[in-house]
């Protein structure tokens, strides 16, 4: 990889991580969180569907978000995205890995611990109707994503300067 088409790579993986901030900053604008706690936002709306439905959904996208920084790794560095059914957890799991001579772990182990449950989540999501959603799976989903967008920030960042050094080297 050039240093310019990491520097394109890095561009977009930036911007994932600002639409992901961008949809906690949108919790929190609805008062579903204040920083890291649940909001009287939730509190006072969480057995109503549309607003069960409305916090899955940037649940959903931010889990995307995450996602989509995987799939840029896997596809530009990696020059592999897992296939077949289970392909979201081997995208995972590829994310922790170390590479040697093609680069360091994204994420810790702890990290990937928290975007396993979003993964999850963002499943059943997909495959049932909002009215079927629990407010309890909802709540304990709010009290990590926060969390999770700082260990994950700090994972990338991490990255990023690791792999600025190596390409440097070269």
């Amino acid at each position: 990889m050039s240093l310019k088409d990491f520097r394109i790579l890095k561009a977009q993986i930036e911007t994932e991580l600002s639409n992901a901030s961008q949809l906690i900053d949108e919790l929190k604008n609805k008062n579903i969180l204040h920083n890291d706690t649940l909001g009287n936002g939730w509190h006072e709306n969480k057995n109503d569907s549309f607003t069960l439905r409305a916090v899955g959904s940037i649940i959903h996208d931010f889990y995307y978000s995450v996602e989509n920084i995987f799939k840029l790794i896997a596809r530009e560095i990696d020059e592999k995205i897992p296939e077949g059914p289970d392909w979201h957890i081997s995208l995972l799991k590829q994310m922790a890995l170390q590479l040697p001579g093609i680069r360091p772990p994204l994420v810790l182990p702890e990290t990937l611990a928290f975007i396993d449950e979003l993964r999850a989540f963002r499943h059943v999501f997909q495959n049932i109707y909002g009215f079927s959603l629990r407010s309890s799976r909802i709540e304990e989903l709010l009290k990590i994503i926060v969390p999770t967008f700082n260990v994950l920030s700090q994972d990338v960042s991490s990255f990023l300067e690791k792999i600025t050094i190596i390409l440097e080297e070269k």
